[in-house]
């Protein structure tokens, strides 16, 4: 099996886009067709085989940490771990940036363990100094809890950073790397940690049935008798496995020999950055489909107003022809309309942009002005330096010419033509059914548009949603935000769902 790609489902079955459950290879399917007796010891040594192949994927320092599977989903492992290490007195920073921080903020709720919760929303990122504020100002804090990719929003949190904080303020960090680990490197000899839990559905690629505990022996060791849970005890779990074999209670044997054959798998694709290359792959095929058909991604233009919102108001960017042209192709090759080949507006914020970049560079040279430039213009896993760095060069050697000062010129002209297309859209009432259904579909399209915008546009599919209600062809459609749009007597409303 390469990296290439995963083989279509060979039962003809549609592929699973959620995060886990998801497609599973037809020899991990097949695995399950054997029972086995929990306590035979065929099974003992499959459970013995599974502990040491998940530990190997730890890299160095593995040999510190044990492995402890536990039944039961990815939460019932996260309430284990929370229950196990986090003494009765104790008390933990829970980071979230979505569903699943939250979750963990609500088990240590039922646990009635001390909690601080740190929220920040659906879209941003702890960073290490804000836990060490935190940990600063709250001295009772004994644990951190992190999520390392937050499965309900994509977000890849700073683990490294948060680790650094972590330890650097004395405390200890736990880790639900429920949607990364097998995919995302998680090493104890670059990363600090005390435990983290994972779940055999998830990138490892096996079925539903199981998590595992990932933690220092030495904290299991210390765990006794912690538990407030008699089934969920990691520590009473990881004793009997170390003294008989088995699992303590009855054990989803099946879902074991499938795992298995899941971890061999992962083996032979090439191991954590295989997996993950995959799934990278596989991102970028799906957004750009996606957008392709007229959707956005969520966290780009958050991140974007999260940067902005740092700095001081009325502060003027540093965007130049050269990004002006850059940012272009980048809209271009996400099928963006008039607005996106538009690109950024010459005005007080970008008061800079009929500038090139080497002009910036020599005039801050000149009058001594310091700029930095960041290292991480040069990595290529970012599209906009693709396009700068191998695309646009590319371009500029095709046409035998410098195509920036080009496409920059080409960008005002769309946003002149965009401004006066919206202008005209304006005049027509996007309420009015009837009126959107018989005008020119451009100009519905932006009518529409700029009805529904609030901070940030529609995207094209939802457009295109509504012109169907106008159209009579349905009656509502969805717009997001818990919103629809519905016709009632030749007008259209937005109403909010109950």
């Amino acid at each position: 099996m390469t990296a290439n790609a995963f083989p279509p489902p060979k039962m003809g079955e549609p592929y699973l886009l959620t995060p886990g459950p998801l497609t599973t290879a037809y020899e991990v399917k097949q695995a399950m067709l054997k029972d086995w007796g929990s306590w035979d010891d065929d099974f003992r040594a499959m459970t013995r085989d599974m502990r040491r192949r998940l530990l190997a994927l730890l890299g160095e320092g593995s040999d510190q940490y044990d492995c402890v599977p536990m039944q039961g989903s990815g939460s019932f492992c996260v309430e284990a771990m929370l229950g196990t290490f986090v003494p009765r007195d104790g008390k933990v920073l829970v980071l979230a940036n979505g569903a699943y921080g939250l979750r963990a903020a609500t088990t240590m709720d039922y646990l009635g363990r001390a909690k601080v919760l740190h929220d920040k929303g659906d879209y941003l990122p702890p960073r290490g100094d804000e836990v060490a504020r935190i940990l600063a100002e709250d001295p009772a804090i004994t644990h951190v809890l992190a999520i390392h990719c937050e499965t309900s929003s994509g977000i890849l949190n700073p683990i490294e950073e948060i680790s650094e904080a972590t330890y650097a303020a004395g405390r200890k960090l736990l880790i639900d790397s429920m949607s990364a680990f097998g995919a995302v490197p998680l090493e104890p000899s670059k990363i600090r940690f005390e435990a983290f839990v994972s779940s055999a559905n998830k990138c490892i690629e096996g079925v539903p049935g199981f998590g595992f505990v990932i933690a220092k022996k030495s904290l299991l060791e210390a765990s006794k008798g912690n538990s407030h849970s008699l089934a969920l005890d990691v520590h009473a779990q990881w004793a009997n496995m170390e003294k008989t074999g088995q699992w303590r209670y009855t054990p989803p044997t099946h879902v074991v020999a499938a795992f298995i054959e899941a971890l061999k798998l992962h083996e032979a694709e090439g191991g954590v950055a295989a997996r993950g290359a995959r799934y990278a792959r596989n991102r970028n095929v799906m957004v750009a489909g996606m957008r392709g058909l007229g959707f956005e991604t969520l966290l780009e233009a958050r991140a974007r107003d999260a940067r902005y919102s740092v700095l001081p108001k009325n502060i003027a960017t540093g965007h130049t022809a050269d990004d002006q042209a850059e940012t272009l192709m980048i809209n271009l090759l996400r099928g963006a309309g008039l607005q996106g080949l538009a690109g950024m507006q010459h005005n007080k914020s970008h008061p800079i942009l009929n500038l090139r970049r080497s002009e910036t560079e020599k005039l801050c040279r000149e009058f001594e002005i310091c700029f930095v430039d960041d290292p991480t213009n040069a990595e290529m896993k970012f599209l906009r330096n693709q396009v700068r760095n191998k695309l646009l060069p590319l371009v500029n050697e095709i046409s035998q010419r410098d195509v920036a000062p080009i496409l920059a010129r080409q960008a005002e002209l769309f946003r002149q033509d965009a401004e006066f297309l919206d202008e005209i859209a304006k005049q027509l009432d996007p309420t009015d059914a009837k009126a959107l259904a018989i005008a020119p579909v451009a100009l519905a399209r932006r009518a529409i548009r700029i009805w529904l915008t609030d901070i940030y546009p529609p995207d094209a599919a939802t457009v295109e949603r509504v012109l169907e209600v106008a159209r009579g062809t349905t009656t509502a459609c969805e717009i997001g935000m818990n919103r629809e749009v519905r016709r009632s007597q030749q007008r259209l409303q937005i109403n909010s769902k109950h």
